[in-house]
C-alpha cells in the first residue's frame, strides 16, 4: 500500500463511474487506516455519483464512440451545464474539420426520460470531406501577399503536407499571426474585416 497507489485507484473508480454514465461522480472522502499487528490497510471511499447520462451519437461513422466521447470537454470534467452543452458541439465540430469535414451538421437534444437519468442525444450529419482549393487575401498593400500567405498553416491541400483542410482554430490562429505583423510594422488598428468560405459541389 502506498498512497500513491490509492490515489490512482481513486481515479480508477471515477474512471470506471464515467464508462457507465456517471459522469459527475465524485470522492468527496477517502481514508485508510493501518493495523501493524495485522498488516493490513482499510480503505474508505465515499462517493457522490450524481446522475447517470446517457450520451449517445446518431450518423456518426468516421468517429467511433468512444472518440466523440473523448472530445466531449464536460465528460472529462463532469461539470455540465447549457454553456458546456453548446460547446460539446463546437468540440464535436472541430474533431470533424481535423479530417476536412468543415461544413459537419451537429444538433443536440435532450429528450425526457422516466428513470432519472439525463438523456443527451446528438445528431450528426458528417457531410463530405472539403480540401481547400485555394487561400487569397484582399486589401493588402503594406505586405506582399505571398508574405502573408507563408505565414498561415491554413493552406491549400497537399497530400505531403498538412493544412490543407480548413479548421476554425488553425484559421483563428492565422489570423491573429497576420495582425501581430501589421502591428509589428506599427499598423496598430488593422483588422481582418472579413473572411468567406466559397465552397463547389464536389465539396472542394
Amino acid at each position: 500500500f502506498t498512497a500513491e497507489r490509492f490515489e490512482r485507484a481513486q481515479l480508477a473508480v471515477q474512471e470506471r463511474y464515467r464508462d457507465l454514465g456517471y459522469i459527475q461522480a465524485r470522492v468527496t472522502l477517502d481514508e485508510f487506516r493501518i493495523d501493524s499487528g495485522a498488516e493490513t490497510v482499510d480503505l474508505f471511499l465515499e462517493v457522490r455519483e450524481g446522475v447517470r447520462w446517457d450520451v449517445r451519437f446518431s450518423g456518426n461513422r468516421l468517429f467511433s464512440r468512444d472518440q466523440l466521447l473523448s472530445a466531449l470537454g464536460f465528460y472529462q470534467t463532469g461539470f455540465v451545464d447549457d454553456a458546456e452543452i453548446e460547446n460539446a458541439m463546437d468540440q464535436l465540430r472541430a474533431l470533424y474539420e481535423t479530417i476536412g469535414h468543415v461544413f459537419v451538421g451537429i444538433d443536440v437534444r435532450e429528450p425526457p426520460t422516466t428513470d432519472g437519468t439525463r438523456a443527451l442525444y446528438f445528431d450528426i450529419l458528417e457531410q463530405q470531406s472539403s480540401e481547400i482549393r485555394d487561400v487569397r487575401i484582399e486589401g493588402v498593400t503594406v505586405f506582399d501577399e505571398a508574405v502573408l500567405l507563408r505565414a498561415m498553416q491554413t493552406r491549400p491541400y497537399d497530400i505531403l503536407s498538412t493544412g490543407g483542410y480548413l479548421q476554425r482554430s488553425r484559421l483563428e490562429n492565422d489570423i491573429r499571426a497576420i495582425l501581430r505583423m501589421y502591428e509589428g510594422s506599427g499598423y496598430l488598428e488593422a483588422v481582418v474585416s472579413r473572411v468567406v468560405f466559397v465552397g463547389d459541389e464536389n465539396g472542394r
